[in-house]
């Protein structure tokens, strides 16, 4: 992959629990890391879902490796690509040789 095809900015958001002043526990997203990427659609597709559409849009987003990249999971982190956010749902380390790494992910509905 060239380095021009990283030509796309997406944000990862980390998920924090803050508690109020009387002890309620709230999630917050907080911006993690403003990276370059990749990007490619897996196609559009939309289920009917209790009488509703909803966006089942899946993407991969392909990034250069980051130490900071090295501990993320599935379940504490998003990515914001076009003032859409996306769930990541799977990563994959291309091998592990320390140069790219491949978010999968699918856009979260409002």
């Amino acid at each position: 992959m060239k380095i021009s095809d990283l030509n796309r900015k997406i944000i990862f958001q980390n998920k924090n629990v803050e508690v109020d002043g009387i002890g309620n526990h709230k999630s917050v997203w907080m911006d993690y890391l403003t990276t370059s990427a990749y990007i490619s659609f897996q196609g559009k597709g939309e289920e009917v879902f209790l009488g509703m559409e909803v966006d089942r849009s899946d993407i991969s987003f392909t990034v250069r490796f980051q130490n900071r990249l090295k501990n993320i999971n599935t379940s504490e982190y998003r990515i914001l690509f076009d003032d859409e956010m996306y769930n990541i749902i799977s990563i994959d380390f291309m091998n592990y040789k320390n140069r790219l790494i491949k978010f999968r992910s699918r856009k979260v509905s409002r």
